[in-house]
């Protein structure tokens, strides 16, 4: 994979070649000629979360944060930065991204030990009820 990302730098002034689509396409077709880069992005995230679920997973409230302000600078770079070639991808990443940072922040809530049952039972809904219209939207 390292190998496909410095190739795909090394020959991004020639993306639309043939030979360059056969072999370097699946990392930058979904993306605007100027991100052709935004899938070593997204990896990078990735990476990223599963160094906080690895290395802070004695302490779940760093790992709540940490996580919601990688989601958060992911969300704002994919806004700000709309890389994807097509409209209903961009927005189901922000729909996406939303409904992970709304998860994390209701997880915040769900965690307070002093939280009433009731509470806790509309925190969960309301993150139920997040991804049902995050899906909802995806489908559509």
């Amino acid at each position: 994979y390292q190998r496909r990302v410095h190739g795909l730098f090394r020959v991004r002034r020639q993306l639309n070649l043939k030979r360059v689509i056969n072999t370097y396409g699946f990392l930058y077709s979904g993306y605007r000629r100027h991100a052709f880069w935004w899938e070593m992005f997204i990896m990078v995230r990735k990476m990223l979360t599963v160094f906080i679920v690895i290395f802070l997973n004695n302490n779940p409230l760093y790992q709540t944060y940490f996580a919601m302000w990688l989601v958060t600078v992911s969300l704002l770079a994919n806004v700000f930065y709309k890389p994807w070639s097509y409209l209903i991808l961009w927005r189901l990443e922000n729909f996406s991204l939303c409904a992970i940072a709304i998860t994390l922040n209701l997880g915040l809530v769900y965690n307070d030990p002093d939280l009433a049952d009731v509470w806790a039972a509309l925190t969960t809904a309301a993150i139920l009820a997040v991804h049902v219209v995050q899906e909802h939207d995806r489908d559509a």
